[in-house]
């Protein structure tokens, strides 16, 4: 890819399983960028810029604010389509930050740490900032910026992070001072723009940014590794402050659009169509084509449309049960749902189509064999599942505890 080139290589410490790299895979996925390969996250190297000097800039990370920073800076740089000179405002990258931060914290109820005020400045907005009378789509950026007013304590966001992010620039700045620090920085950026090239200097009112030109340039050249470089870094650090959360990787970014659920749908219309299926929470009849597709655990906490989490329910009921979690009442039901639903399907589907629907079960229950759906053990693991899962929701942040009202 670069020929009579070092590619300069960032490889994790540590052993990574499939499943992790998975996950790192999906954040580039989502962002819309490409991992180079699943052994190492790599920056394209330069004969203009100094790209040892960025790939050390998340070196001691211990808050969020450099990532959101630094991607915040990207979407800026993108926004003007990379012309030079380009100018930024610090007011413009403080709400690109929290719109970053918004779909992961708001949505996904994730933490950014117990030092972050970014998560807390979104905390501190009116809930109508944010719900869009109902219609609002977690993950349209635009309508998160529209929507964003920043308090006069937000300025804090950006008090060190615009200059410690590009401090390994000048290692000759070597005071403990936070007083300091951002002076020294500021005034060796401008100083030696020309010479050391800094990624950007800092006006004398510390309100605006201009991006050296030459990485402006290898920004354009390879923005897509270089979020992907960013985003691995960043979910590296998420999932040390959130070791719990399932899909982690999945919640960072907004997708482009939810997954359609046409097939899970369809599965469901073949059950509801030989036999006397009813809604787990209202006890309703559910007929064919007259019923929603309901994520018993919610979707903002699985982000995955797999089938073993879905269930039918009649409309009022999964309008009203939106993003809590149920009762613990309904996990008998929705076990003896799903295993009747199972057998109905194991008899009904062709070969293939049965393969599809009925994989993921026994990797998801942790069951091996051809007798997963033995009664005992199947009821077992599913109850055992389930009962985890909503714990480990509600510990995240989930209300728990919702039961059907008439």
């Amino acid at each position: 890819m670069f020929p009579d080139c070092k590619i300069i290589t960032l490889t994790p410490t540590g052993s990574a399983s499939g499943a992790r790299w998975r996950g790192i895979l999906n954040v580039a996925l989502h962002a819309r960028f490409l991992l180079l390969n699943v052994e190492s996250t790599q920056l394209p190297p330069s004969a203009r810029v100094d790209v040892r000097v960025l790939s050390r800039l998340f070196n001691h990370v211990s808050t969020s604010y450099k990532f959101l920073f630094f991607l915040a800076l990207l979407d800026a740089c993108e926004k003007r389509l990379f012309s030079a000179p380009v100018v930024i405002p610090m007011h413009e990258l403080i709400v690109d930050m929290l719109v970053l931060t918004w779909y992961p914290h708001v949505y996904f109820k994730l933490s950014f740490g117990w030092q972050d005020k970014v998560a807390r400045e979104l905390d501190s907005m009116p809930v109508s900032s944010f719900d869009g009378g109902g219609k609002f789509a977690p993950w349209d950026k635009d309508k998160v910026r529209a929507r964003i007013s920043l308090s006069p304590g937000a300025a804090n966001l950006v008090e060190y992070v615009p200059y410690r992010l590009i401090r390994p620039f000048f290692p000759q700045i070597k005071t403990r001072d936070d007083h300091r620090i951002n002076g020294m920085v500021k005034e060796a950026a401008n100083e030696y723009f020309a010479a050391t090239k800094p990624l950007y200097k800092i006006s004398a009112d510390d309100s605006m940014l201009t991006m050296h030109p030459d990485w402006l340039a290898y920004f354009h050249e390879n923005l897509r590794f270089v979020r992907a470089w960013a985003s691995w870094h960043y979910l590296q650090y998420m999932q040390k402050i959130n070791p719990t959360v399932p899909s982690l990787a999945n919640k960072l970014f907004p997708p482009a659009h939810r997954e359609s659920l046409k097939e899970q749908t369809d599965f469901w219309n073949l059950i509801a169509s030989n036999t006397d299926l009813r809604c787990i929470y209202s006890g309703e009849r559910i007929l064919p084509g007259a019923f929603d597709v309901d994520h018993f655990l919610p979707w903002s906490f699985v982000v995955h449309n797999e089938l073993w989490n879905l269930v039918p329910a009649n409309a009022f009921a999964n309008s009203a049960k939106s993003d809590r979690l149920p009762d613990e009442r309904y996990i008998d039901q929705m076990v003896a749902t799903q295993r009747s639903a199972l057998i109905i399907a194991r008899d009904k589907l062709p070969e293939k189509k049965w393969t599809d629907n009925a994989g993921i079960y026994p990797l998801r229950l942790n069951l091996s064999g051809d007798d997963w759906l033995d009664s005992d053990r199947f009821v077992n693991a599913y109850r055992e599942l389930l009962s985890g899962q909503l714990t480990m929701a509600y510990t995240n942040g989930f209300e728990r505890g919702w039961s059907f009202k008439e």
